[in-house]
């Protein structure tokens, strides 16, 4: 005899085959999941929105050659000792220089007896980083640019300031903070703590007050100009 059980179960089959996952059956149909879980069918249910633990996988060397075709999904992480590979297979990637890919991935391929080799994988990825880099570089300039700059371009972005001392007697007036520092052989902290006490007769840096010089002409009506160019 044919139990309402059995008509429930059909239905909760039917309708997990419509869902991507158990996330979203369950939001769905979560009466229906409630009722898998009572009668003890919710494993029925998993195997059917995990499909891809079903799928044949192809593993590859590091040359792109067949090594093995596995009947699925969970047999080739127990094999090869690998957690996760779903992702790796929906890529195409690599994992302890073997490649896996999914049977019918393969199968679809234009030209499925080629695949990427280990060298070829690694060249693609390195160019995904460099495209990267450069994008980065673009909007937020390159770090490592300020050490091939030319004098005159540092000049040209940097702000003149003036070095005086307790008494506010100038000692200096040099192109900028990155001129004071090389020039006098501040430590590197120099470069952070000198813009928090800048344009402040109160406070010090390393035994001297700074300002900038545009500041301090409008500020003590004086006509100062950054003539040398000192590094």
């Amino acid at each position: 005899m044919v139990t309402i059980t059995d008509i429930s179960k059909k239905e909760c089959l039917e309708k997990a085959k419509l869902c991507k996952n158990i996330t979203e059956f369950k939001q769905k149909y979560y009466s229906l999941y409630t009722f898998s879980c009572q009668n003890g069918f919710e494993n029925e249910i998993r195997e059917i929105l995990f499909f891809d633990r079903k799928r044949k996988v192809c593993v590859f060397d590091v040359d792109g050659n067949l090594i093995e075709v596995i009947d699925s999904l969970r047999e080739c992480e127990k094999k090869y000792q690998i957690k996760s590979l779903s992702e790796v297979c929906k890529v195409m990637g690599y994992r302890k220089k073997l490649k896996f890919v999914y049977y019918d991935d393969w199968c679809n391929m234009n030209k499925p007896h080629k695949i990427e080799t280990l060298n070829e994988y690694k060249k693609k990825s390195t160019l995904k980083t460099i495209t990267k880099r450069n994008a980065r570089y673009k909007l937020y300039g390159n770090p490592q640019s300020n050490k091939k700059r030319s004098i005159k371009q540092r000049i040209k972005t940097s702000k003149p300031i003036v070095m005086l001392t307790l008494n506010m007697e100038i000692v200096d007036i040099l192109c900028g903070v990155s001129f004071a520092y090389e020039k006098y052989n501040f430590p590197k902290s120099f470069l952070k703590s000198v813009y928090s006490i800048m344009n402040d007769e109160n406070k010090t840096c390393y035994g001297y007050k700074w300002f900038y010089l545009n500041d301090y002409n409008k500020r003590y009506g004086t006509n100062l100009k950054c003539e040398s160019i000192i590094v």
